[in-house]
């Protein structure tokens, strides 16, 4: 059973090397990096988020020397295979959909082997039934709850480095404007609207 998508992993990686607001959006939705089922792609998308949350640069060149460091350059393909990838995105616009295409992947691969599990019990005289029903439904409770709160889990993160990216814009425009007094003296009067949009914007959060 092929559960496997490399082109679109592909395109993931890429946008979320390319792309702050798209790296944030992938983080929002996937549930975590073992949804990249090529083995070489689970290995890009982890240097990603290491590097992430690091606060680092994320780029080709950066990412070929976290590898390197890591010795997992071979493992992430080669350095011919990383920069594909980087120079693989078609358009950015579909990073939601191309996410999704993946979580979906991996509940089904994830599903499958449940499904397999259960079929192997119902068979045997060995296995009580009732017991093994009851572990097969806690693997599917374990693994739907654990999407679902890790994705919970992500938004929040995102949300939070969005609002601390205003407050750290907000802060500088405010220091600016706040040194004129007075909003008629001031010469900088699209620091004023930014800061009038920053706080709008974290009123509606």
């Amino acid at each position: 059973m092929e559960f496997q998508n490399e082109e679109v992993e592909k395109q993931v990686l890429s946008a979320m090397m390319l792309y702050d607001e798209e790296r944030l959006e992938a983080f929002n939705i996937l549930p975590s990096v073992e949804v990249f089922q090529v083995e070489k792609n689970k290995t890009i998308a982890k240097a990603i988020q290491a590097q992430h949350d690091a606060g680092e640069p994320i780029n080709l060149e950066t990412l070929a020397l976290t590898l390197k460091k890591s010795n997992l350059i071979n493992e992430a393909g080669g350095v011919k295979y990383l920069s594909n990838v980087f120079t693989s995105l078609k358009n950015p616009g579909y990073i939601e959909i191309h996410c999704r295409i993946l979580v979906e992947q991996y509940l089904k691969m994830k599903t499958y082997f449940i499904a397999q599990d259960l079929l192997a019990g119902s068979t045997s005289d060995a296995i009580d039934i009732f017991e093994h029903l009851a572990k097969i439904q806690l693997q599917s409770d374990n693994l739907l709850a654990s999407t679902i709160n890790q994705t919970e889990e992500n938004f929040q993160k995102a949300l939070i480095e969005t609002s601390d990216s205003w407050f750290n814009r907000a802060e500088g425009t405010y220091n600016c404007w706040s040194k004129t007094r007075a909003r008629q003296n001031c010469t900088c009067g699209e620091h004023y609207a930014e800061l009038s949009k920053a706080g709008n914007t974290m009123r509606n959060v």
